[in-house]
């Protein structure tokens, strides 16, 4: 319990000290690729609401990490959220680790993705954190709720 508590100290610092930029929560909305082609990380996030549905790195299909449910954090406890949203944030649990995602606008309409890791596994890895930059990829047809329908793997 003192590690999630640490995890999450560190989360709002993290947050505070970054310098926000707001955006309307529709502007997190698509289907965003890595600008790192080289990534060992995510390669996709798709995002529709507060629904992060993050891909890994994988041979030959990108890992497909579920979706998860995204907290949206705006500038104040009064602000609305919607045309305000300076980040999301989404926790994915697996039987050896703890990953914490939190999507960011960034420059030039891209999002910044930065992923905690701490593992759960007394493996005695530690705990470590990587930042990558998403640009939107290809516009979904018709509206259509932006799941992927590829074949992907769960790792």
């Amino acid at each position: 319990m003192k590690k999630s508590f640490l995890s999450v100290a560190f989360l709002f610092a993290f947050l505070a000290a970054a310098s926000p930029l707001r955006a309307q929560l529709s502007q997190f909305q698509g289907n965003w690729i890595n600008t790192n082609s080289a990534t060992t990380s995510l390669v996709r996030v798709v995002i529709h609401g507060t629904e992060v549905h993050p891909f890994g790195k994988c041979h030959p299909n990108p890992c497909d990490w579920g979706e998860l449910r995204a907290v949206a954090y705006g500038p104040s406890a009064g602000a609305a959220v919607r045309r305000s949203a300076e980040a999301l944030v989404a926790t994915r649990h697996t039987s050896y680790s703890e990953v914490i995602l939190v999507i960011e606008p960034a420059r030039n309409h891209d999002l910044r993705v930065s992923t905690f890791t701490r593992f759960t596994d007394n493996s005695g890895r530690a705990p470590f954190t990587l930042t990558e930059f998403f640009r939107r990829g290809a516009r979904l047809r018709g509206g259509a709720r932006p799941l992927i329908r590829e074949r992907a793997h769960r790792p």
